[in-house]
């Protein structure tokens, strides 16, 4: 097995490598299929010329060391503010309280934005930026223990990449 380090490689890195976040570490055995670009694939970048090149191979490209990775990322998705589901008063216990809606809040590199979803596929809203937030209602099922609700973010862009949050929260406290 040959491990090459810090070169361009214009099939995708290892499965390995790819999982670590390790880019332009790929490696090869004669025996295994190529492997195949992923959305987590990254290369180095390096000039060509008409002459040749460092590594022989007649192609023009020459081996540079392999930046950070440049593919689109999600660095966080979180809950910035936990909703509540509104309490109705009783006989017993006469107060009441309103609901308060979820706060979503991401930041991403290598895109242009994403595309958030509620509860299933089709898009909400995009958003451009390298970070963003939003403030939705939480619909509230009373028939229900505890009412749930799914939030997704698609960055835009070639090699999108996605991540979902769960939250729940009590239906009727």
């Amino acid at each position: 097995m040959l491990a090459l380090a810090g070169c361009a490689h214009h099939g995708g890195g290892s499965p390995a490598a790819q999982s670590s976040g390790q880019a332009g570490i790929v490696a090869l055995d004669s025996q295994s299929p190529s492997p195949t670009p992923t959305a987590t694939s990254t290369q180095a970048s390096g000039s060509t010329g008409n002459g040749g090149s460092n590594s022989g191979n007649g192609n023009g490209n020459q081996h540079s060391p392999s930046p950070t990775p440049t593919g689109p990322r999600i660095i966080s998705f979180v809950v910035a503010n936990k909703p509540s589901c509104p309490v109705v008063g009783t006989p017993d216990n006469p107060k009441s309280y309103p609901g308060q809606p979820v706060t979503i809040a991401w930041k991403i590199s290598g895109a242009t934005g994403v595309t958030l979803s509620v509860d299933g596929p089709g898009a909400y809203r995009d958003y451009n930026g390298k970070q963003g937030s939003e403030t939705l209602s939480f619909g509230c099922d009373t028939s229900q223990r505890t009412s749930t609700h799914t939030y997704t973010i698609t960055t835009l862009g070639p090699n999108s990449v996605a991540k979902t949050l769960t939250v729940s929260a009590l239906s009727n406290p």
